[in-house]
């Protein structure tokens, strides 16, 4: 299939998440995302990995030098992750609007990579002093990007310090587009950059989490967010190429016929299961754990079983219970041939010839038969 890391489980389980668990809008919301990102994506790169590699090759360059949608490098005192807007930067007459959108959508696709941040929302922060233009016609292909497709919730928009247009013009416009929930999550702060920013420490934003625009402490610099994106997904990519590699010399999913099964180690068999027997008795202070490594077991997490299990794909919990079988076992067998061995201790010389007859003979007053099979052994 293609893209089938945005179509497993995890992927699906975000957008119910999202929709707290209401399956028909979780399906409704996964339907529109692809639609929107095959809309903007077309369809040569709409399978592509959402990577600067991949899908968002061609727009790398233009979305460092646009800058109008940045990413906080940290979240608000919520957990919430953080996107800066700068409107003042657009400019359609170099870039399209489809463009523009293919940068939020990649950010969007960046931020719901984090669980918590997913789980917490986006928080936008527009700086509205120099907006000076407005065009209905992207009002609808960027609010359905923000708030329709990702499997994340937008918490808050906080509009600061708007211009005299945007604040009697443009604001209004745009609120009376928005459905209920979202007109009480869109907050205009009027004022100084300093007002505005006291006003935001109210919203978990405090200075050390605004940028400096708009009175903080975070300096941004779009230049290395991405450069620790292009690291990050060039080392997720390598990572998942040897895992396919990996299940590929293993066979590991794949169907086999009874002739190519792997061979499952038994109790009896498996010289690891022995040392690791060796190594317990030698060393009586020694987990069951450790002995199993020190036998040669190597064990790690299996997620499809929510358990630990060696490369055989046997359970520690069931190699624990086998060694301490072999264990009880072998000492019974060694308990049982002390006393067998002081038992036939003889304290009395016994005649070769009473042997070779088989005679009965009593040893320190117990009777004991010495036959021939006694001779022989």
């Amino acid at each position: 299939a293609k893209c089938s890391d945005l179509v497993n489980d995890e992927r699906r389980m975000a957008f119910l998440e999202c929709e707290n668990f209401d399956a028909k809008m979780a399906a409704e919301r996964l339907a529109r995302c692809w639609e929107v990102r095959l809309e903007l994506f077309g369809p040569d790169r709409c399978f592509l990995p959402m990577t600067l590699d991949g899908a968002m090759k061609d727009e790398a360059t233009n979305m460092l030098q646009w800058r109008i949608w940045q990413p906080l490098p940290v979240t608000d005192t919520a957990g919430r992750a953080l996107i800066y807007i700068d409107p003042s930067r657009r400019n359609f007459a170099e870039y399209s609007m489809e463009q523009e959108c293919m940068v939020l959508f990649y950010l969007l696709e960046a931020a719901v990579e984090d669980p918590d941040v997913r789980r917490s929302g986006v928080v936008y922060i527009s700086d509205g002093r120099r907006m000076q233009r407005y065009t209905r016609k992207f009002r609808h292909p960027f609010a359905t990007v923000l708030f329709l497709v990702h499997p994340i919730r937008m918490r808050a928009f906080h509009f600061c310090c708007p211009s005299r247009m945007a604040n009697y013009i443009i604001e209004p416009v745009v609120r009376y587009s928005l459905t209920r929930d979202m007109r009480l999550r869109f907050k205009k702060h009027n004022g100084s950059i300093e007002s505005v920013r006291q006003t935001l420490e109210g919203y978990c934003l405090p200075r050390d989490r605004l940028p400096t625009d708009l009175g903080g402490d975070i300096v941004l610099d779009m230049k290395t967010w991405m450069l620790e994106r292009w690291a990050l997904e060039r080392s997720n990519a390598a990572t998942s190429a040897a895992q396919v590699s990996k299940q590929a010399k293993t066979g590991d999913g794949l169907l086999e016929s009874p002739e190519e099964k792997p061979r499952r180690w038994g109790n009896r068999s498996d010289p690891r299961m022995g040392r690791a027997l060796e190594a317990r008795l030698a060393d009586p202070d020694m987990t069951l754990h450790d002995a199993l490594i020190a036998g040669g077991y190597a064990f790690s997490y299996n997620s499809e079983k929510d358990t630990v299990v060696d490369t055989d794909g046997v359970s520690l919990q069931q190699r624990k219970n086998n060694l301490c079988r072999r264990i009880r076992n072998e000492k019974r067998k060694r308990d049982t041939q002390d006393v067998d061995d002081s038992s036939s201790a003889p304290s009395t010389r016994i005649d070769n010839e009473d042997m070779a007859v088989g005679k009965d003979t009593t040893i320190s007053g117990v009777g004991t038969e010495v036959g021939t099979e006694r001779g022989d052994s």
